[in-house]
């Protein structure tokens, strides 16, 4: 399991923990779904996973936001089993992230079991959004409590003045929405202070500390 801090812009405070399943032999999540999913055990594989993170996440760091990833057939299919590992795990509070590009086509669906799970206290983040691989109308239709704004828009948006502009567009769009913006991959003081300026509530990257490993047994701070 690993582990990345996020951080409110505000403060510099922690903002909750992500937490990533890796293989067995410490593979890469990615490779793990992929696998998975060639094999067809996408949702077993994924389910397993979720429900990892959030019984060592819950134990570890029993006092933070845990965020979770998770895919899009996982919480159509095992939303409910999400839902009782979420409540649960202990976590004060709890953040299932989708990408944008994973839900294409089946927002309706993902928008009834996102309002089931809000129910019970558990959070949305759509995640990647401005990659360039998805649609921004599906914000509209799942109303997610977070939205995290794509590396690729915010790194180097302190240099690059298209880029900014690029970047405070979806920022003013995601904010009239009502959902909380999040940066990912800030890893300069420059670029947080451009991301604060642009209301984002938090965020995360090299700036704050990359992946660490995160054992089931509690640890000291930053372990």
């Amino acid at each position: 399991l690993s582990g990345q801090a996020g951080a409110e812009c505000m403060s510099d405070g922690s903002c909750g923990r992500e937490l990533e399943c890796r293989g067995p032999g410490g593979e890469a999540a990615a490779v793990v779904l992929a696998v998975a999913r060639a094999e067809q055990r996408l949702v077993d594989v994924d389910r397993a996973r979720a429900q990892r993170a959030l019984d060592v996440g819950g134990r570890v760091f029993p006092r933070e936001r845990l965020w979770v990833p998770v895919q899009a057939p996982t919480l159509l299919a095992a939303g409910d089993e999400l839902s009782a590992a979420a409540r649960s795990s202990g976590a004060p509070a709890v953040v299932f992230a989708l990408t944008e590009n994973e839900f294409v086509g089946l927002p309706t669906a993902v928008r009834e079991r996102v309002q089931a799970l809000a129910a019970h206290g558990v959070e949305l983040c759509v995640a990647d959004v401005g990659a360039g691989r998805g649609s921004v109308d599906s914000l509209i239709v799942l109303e997610p409590q977070w939205v995290r704004i794509a590396s690729n828009l915010v790194q180097g948006c302190d240099r690059d003045e298209a880029r900014r502009r690029q970047l405070e567009r979806l920022c003013v769009l995601v904010r009239s929405l009502g959902a909380r913006l999040i940066a990912d991959g800030v890893s300069s003081d420059g670029e947080l202070a451009v991301v604060r300026d642009l209301g984002c509530a938090a965020a995360q990257g090299p700036r704050f500390g990359g992946h660490v490993e995160v054992r089931a047994e509690p640890h000291a701070e930053g372990a």
